[in-house]
């Protein structure tokens, strides 16, 4: 009876220690601006995911999936106010999409990760160009996937020429 309660509390101390290095909302800063023209990426290497606002978290996608192991850089939340009494919850709103994603992908969240927010703040913010931007640009380290090239070793060419030799005549005289 002893082990098992040694072994339920082992379990209990590491589940316990594994949620708490986990990175939480609070353990983040960011940097925030907002801009008037559709999002545009700096970079190519990056992958994108839809925010959610709400307590469930975010889907993961393959793209997300992906990079889990690779260096995250930098994650811009992109977002819209079409009005100016959308400032009002926008704290709010944008924790619950930091959390949301942080639920499903906590491996994006590195000691050197930038993290900033973008406001699409223009009335114009409801049209399609501003929603596709709107979520989350990842933007990531590619890994070298070294390749190893076999060299191919040149061999010396075989000579399949056959000589015939011409049969040698005596000659007596």
């Amino acid at each position: 009876m002893k082990t098992i309660k040694t072994i339920l509390t082992f379990t209990i101390l590491l589940s316990g220690g594994i949620l708490l290095a986990q990175p939480s909302f609070y353990d983040l800063t960011f940097t925030t601006d907002s801009i008037t023209t559709p999002y545009q990426s700096p970079s190519s290497n990056y992958v994108f995911i839809r925010s959610k606002r709400g307590t469930d978290p975010v889907k993961p996608t393959p793209s997300g999936d992906s990079i889990k192991t690779f260096k995250i850089q930098k994650i811009v939340l992109v977002f819209s106010e079409p009005n100016s009494s959308d400032i009002a919850n926008r704290e709010e709103y944008n924790q619950e999409r930091w959390e949301n994603i942080l639920a499903t992908y906590p491996e994006f969240f590195q000691e050197k990760t930038v993290y900033k927010n973008i406001c699409q703040c223009t009335s114009e913010a409801g049209n399609p160009e501003f929603k596709q931007g709107q979520g989350f640009h990842i933007y990531y380290t590619p890994q070298n996937n070294p390749v190893v090239k076999k060299e191919l070793q040149a061999e010396a060419p075989v000579s399949t020429t056959v000589v015939k030799e011409e049969p040698k005549t005596s000659t007596n005289s």
